[in-house]
């Protein structure tokens, strides 16, 4: 669920949780009108159309997603707002991917006006722009301003989306990397909280107890892994490394950092890749969840390769040894005790 959205000119609260599409949008307390906020408006329409997901009341009264939880959350976003997406048509897009971390559409409106719309991880984006707008004029960008508040939403737990846009030429057919390096109109982040299952929490706590140590690698800022690590009981919430980090240790050190560190932040599935092969060198027999397509090498590495059967790809699924029917680390720890089981017997 978006809780949290800053541009700026304020700070906003988002009101309600899951994906039902209700609630109001809060500044100092007072719930507002949207569309009257010109760079919030912005910022969520940004955040909608560059978005593979769905919203959907199904025949229950119930509201689902297909598509990414994080992108759900940021389409309910948008309905919350008000927002309308059937005023632009999508021309083309750049997926996204965790070596470039963010996602970036083309669209075009009925005036014939075309816009790229971006999303992705806030210090990428913040590198793309050199301005921002505040309200509704644009103005140089503030990145200390930005660098500060991605670190407050963060410390609430809230993982964090940076959102821009960039006028282009109406003629224009598809977009590329170079399109978006650079000229990108800063316009606002989101943050959004994931709360861990309670299941989640108790099976990890069993975990540890029964010898098996969790680690968590994510590509989520430092800070909100920690503050997520802690209340799921992985770590201490105070240390973490990110993937950055990990690039500058060369492979015979990385055996200690793998040990030692329980949260691996800003990662990509190479890092994953490489810390599987660390924590194998040091004599662990290594089980690794995955979903994405670039998650396959890690899988297969691993001694388990663990893919999620709802929101995993085929190609990580091929490449695991066992598949999670509900997507749930509970059954990896139920997995665990009941094949224990059949070994002592």
């Amino acid at each position: 669920t978006a809780k949290t959205v800053v541009t700026a000119s304020g700070r906003y609260h988002v009101e309600g949780t899951g994906y039902k599409p209700k609630g109001g949008i809060l500044l100092d307390n007072k719930k507002i009108t949207p569309s009257d906020h010109p760079d919030l408006f912005k910022a969520i329409k940004a955040v909608s159309l560059c978005n593979d997901a769905d919203l959907a009341e199904n025949k229950d009264g119930r509201w689902e997603i297909k598509g990414d939880p994080t992108e759900g959350a940021l389409v309910t976003l948008g309905r919350k707002a008000g927002y309308d997406t059937s005023e632009y048509k999508r021309v083309d897009a750049i997926p996204f991917e965790s070596d470039h971390k963010f996602m970036a559409t083309l669209h075009r409106n009925a005036s014939g006006d075309q816009f790229i719309f971006l999303k992705g991880a806030p210090e990428r984006v913040i590198d793309m722009c050199a301005e921002q707008l505040n309200g509704d004029k644009t103005e140089t960008m503030k990145p200390d301003f930005w660098h500060k508040s991605i670190e407050e939403i963060a410390e609430n737990g809230q993982r964090v989306i940076a959102a821009a846009i960039k006028k282009v030429d109406g003629d224009v057919k598809g977009i590329d990397m170079e399109d978006v390096e650079s000229g990108m109109l800063f316009l606002g982040l989101v943050g959004m909280i994931d709360p861990p299952r309670p299941e989640a929490i108790e099976s990890i706590r069993q975990c540890l107890e029964a010898g098996i140590k969790v680690k968590m690698i994510t590509g989520d800022h430092a800070i909100t892994a920690k503050s997520i690590g802690l209340e799921l009981g992985i770590g201490d919430g105070k240390k973490a490394i990110t993937g950055s980090e990990l690039e500058k240790i060369n492979d015979d050190d990385l055996i200690k950092t793998a040990n030692e560190y329980d949260v691996f932040a800003r990662t990509t599935p190479e890092h994953k890749l490489r810390l599987v092969r660390a924590l194998q060198t040091s004599g662990e027999i290594v089980a690794m969840t995955g979903d994405g397509v670039n998650d396959a090498p890690a899988l297969k590495r691993a001694d388990v390769g663990v893919a999620m059967g709802i929101k995993g790809t085929e190609v990580s699924r091929d490449a695991s040894d066992m598949v999670l029917a509900d997507d749930n680390f509970a059954s990896i720890a139920n997995a665990v005790e009941e094949g224990r089981t059949i070994y002592d017997n």
